[in-house]
């Protein structure tokens, strides 16, 4: 049966928690090795901007980075340890939640979603970060 958007959403926002904007900056500030991934393609991110502290992983592309039975050097090593805090944020959020689950069908534990997005980091007032390349 086919699925639309917003059931995707729906379902990955009830397997995932999701965590306020203010609770991911907390996050990244106590815990070094939190990994805020930000899920929007370049275009994405030049427009709204990019959470400080998020690194650039298009959702297209995050399961193969992911995936530990491909080529390494196709791997990012960033994803190497399933067990690492990440926080996933994309434009608003949706696209973001349903990231996580994909990880977290991948093997991943300890998985959040940012509610809001930038959009939500942005309007609590939240330091920004140029874009940068992939």
């Amino acid at each position: 049966m086919a699925k639309t958007f917003k059931q995707m959403t729906d379902e990955a926002m009830a397997e995932v928690p999701g965590i306020t904007p203010q609770e991911a900056y907390a996050r990244q500030q106590a815990d070094p090795n939190a990994l805020l991934i930000n899920v929007l393609d370049l275009p994405g991110r030049r427009a709204l901007g990019e959470p400080l502290g998020s690194v650039p992983i298009p959702g297209n592309m995050l399961p193969f980075r992911a995936d530990h039975d491909i080529p390494e050097r196709h791997r990012d090593e960033r994803l190497q340890d399933r067990s690492r805090p990440i926080m996933i944020v994309c434009g608003g959020g949706p696209l973001s939640a349903i990231a996580a689950k994909t990880l977290k069908e991948m093997g991943f534990s300890d998985l959040s979603y940012v509610e809001g997005g930038t959009r939500g980091w942005q309007e609590a007032g939240l330091p920004l970060q140029q874009p940068r390349d992939e």
